[in-house]
């Protein structure tokens, strides 16, 4: 489990210092960032040029992530056996996807509705 840039600057403290630390964030939420690795977008429910479409992101964390294009919400997240380099989306969200993945531990992983 990845840890948040606020559990390793705890983890790097001294232990005279970690309780004033706890103290001043315990009351923040815990919030796991991520880098995107790739991206691709995905249309929504139509094969137009012009549809509107999902983005498609492939993060450091070994997911894919579907965003809804209009709430800006995760409507999918699937988990990889490894970070995701490149990926290819054919379809539509509504109707029926595929995502092809080329991972870092050199897989190909087909992602499919």
């Amino acid at each position: 489990m990845p840890l948040s840039a606020r559990s390793l600057r705890y983890l790097m403290l001294e232990p005279h210092e970690m309780e004033a630390f706890v103290n001043v964030h315990k009351m923040q939420t815990i919030k796991r960032q991520t880098v995107i690795t790739c991206m691709a977008t995905l249309n929504k429910n139509m094969a137009d040029d012009d549809a509107v479409g999902c983005l498609v992101i492939g993060t450091e964390n070994m997911e894919v992530c579907i965003l809804d294009p209009e709430a800006f919400t995760v409507q999918a997240k699937l988990n990889l056996p490894s970070v995701a380099v490149f990926m290819d989306v054919t379809g539509q969200f509504d109707v029926e996807f595929r995502i092809i993945v080329a991972c870092r531990n050199g897989n190909i992983y087909i992602i499919r509705r």
